[in-house]
């Protein structure tokens, strides 16, 4: 049997409380409890009131405020070492949902599936509640309902729970959540050097001297490239738009994936380092290798570009690959394609290091020129009336769609779909649009049109 006094007591003793939060939370439930010497039955002890876990609840009103508020009580149970913010819940095009948010600074993905209406995802939040754990041993651990992942998760160190276990028979799991996966790295989380860093991480050493060999030189091994192998004219200039004239090039003189691969092929390792380069100058992505994992494991396997984007939305690209590739469909504009998965992960969300999303955007006229008065251009005095109101179909992630006034017509833009609409009477113009590629970068292809 234990009581409040003597469970406060005890955490403070385990370093679970500080000395202030228990003599506050003993001061709370004073204010209802008749005697906080009052002995409670054992395995009753009231975690809830001391603020050392999260409570996974079945219904919320509102996902996205639900997730905040679990997040938020996460971050307060780590003293504040743990911060979390840009809380979203997102949906895609497809229904299927993620949820985004940032962990002191580091950006995060989860994929949810929600089987109710007003509830969370208890599986995800339960099987990932690792990465809401501060850096200093402290894990979550369940307070077992009996109802899965719903119920109480507690911050403690694996000693901790092994000591409120035995003394207050708390039917707490064996095993913690464990941390954050991934290493430690020391540079900003999110930024160009932090992906590199997290490559060189899990690289074995022949791995990091062959990139280190591959990129230093970069610039004069391409000019050499240029010289030896380009024709008079080739748009030298590593723009997507130029990989078109590479893979006539390409196209031209392999015949078949077989003859792309014979070793010291120096036009083919020029192209691949062209086709890597204009992937890397043009959209937020690295230099890489596809690399073992395993100890055993220590073969370079192929060089690719990654997409600078968390490793939930991990995406890359092998140059040698696609160049196979393209010799055996021989389609136009394959290159280009397959190359332009890079810019496009599989959700379409590949963030840049300021957090901003690729899509279409809508050119602004400025002008030097002194602004007319606003009487002169304005809407007429008197009330505003509704002259005609359009639906938009398929905008993809509605709250980044824009809505803007150019010249006279109405244009709404978001990811990978443009509409421009008479701003008179709402009539639609035209209609630019984007298939998106799928996961592959062997079989699939994205495409375009454009609607009158």
């Amino acid at each position: 049997m234990t009581s409040y006094r003597a469970f406060a007591n005890r955490l403070v003793e385990l370093q679970v409380l500080t000395e202030e939060r228990a003599a506050a939370a003993l001061a709370g439930i004073a204010t209802w409890c008749p005697s906080l010497d009052e002995e409670i039955e054992p395995g009753a002890a009231p975690v809830d009131s001391f603020g050392i876990g999260v409570l996974i609840p079945d219904k919320v009103d509102d996902r996205e405020e639900g997730y905040r508020t679990l997040f938020d009580e996460a971050a307060a149970c780590s003293g504040g070492s743990v911060v979390i913010d840009d809380v979203e819940l997102i949906e895609i095009e497809d229904g299927d949902e993620y949820l985004h948010f940032r962990r002191n600074g580091r950006s995060i993905w989860w994929e949810v599936d929600h089987r109710a209406t007003r509830s969370v995802d208890v599986q995800t939040f339960g099987d990932f509640i690792g990465d809401l754990a501060p850096d200093d041993g402290r894990e979550f651990f369940l307070l077992d309902s009996g109802e899965g992942y719903y119920g109480w998760h507690l911050l403690l160190t694996p000693g901790q729970a092994d000591a409120l276990r035995e003394e207050f028979d708390l039917p707490l799991s064996e095993h913690g959540s464990g941390g954050i996966e991934g290493p430690q790295l020391s540079t900003a989380p999110d930024t160009h050097e932090w992906y590199v860093e997290w490559d060189r991480y899990y690289m074995n050493d022949e791995s990091r001297r062959f990139l280190d060999m591959w990129i230093t030189g970069m610039d004069e091994a391409l000019e050499l490239w240029r010289g030896d192998h380009l024709p008079d004219g080739f748009p030298f200039d590593f723009t997507p738009e130029s990989l078109h004239a590479l893979e006539q090039l390409v196209l031209d003189g392999y015949a078949a994936p077989d003859a792309v691969e014979r070793p010291g092929d120096e036009f083919i390792e020029g192209a691949i380092r062209y086709m890597g380069e204009t992937a890397v100058r043009s959209w937020p992505s690295r230099w890489a290798f596809e690399y073992g994992k395993s100890e055993t494991d220590s073969r370079i396997k192929a060089l690719v570009v990654r997409a600078n984007t968390p490793d939930n939305l991990y995406n890359e690209v092998p140059p040698l690959s696609i160049l196979k590739t393209v010799t055996d469909k021989r389609e136009q504009g394959l290159l280009h394609d397959l190359m332009d998965n890079v810019a496009y992960v599989r959700l379409g969300l590949a963030r840049d290091e300021h957090g901003s999303s690729p899509g279409i955007q809508v050119d602004q006229a400025t002008s030097a020129s002194r602004a007319h008065p606003i009487g002169d251009t304005g809407m007429p005095i008197g009330t505003v009336h509704q002259t005609w109101q359009t639906e938009v179909p398929d905008v993809y992630w509605p709250k980044s769609a824009r809505v803007e006034v150019v010249t006279g017509q109405v244009v709404v833009s978001s990811r990978r779909k443009l509409d421009v609409l008479d701003a008179t009477t709402g009539a639609p113009r035209w209609h630019y649009y984007e298939v998106p590629p799928s996961d592959s970068t062997e079989a699939c292809r994205g495409s375009a049109g454009f609607r009158r």
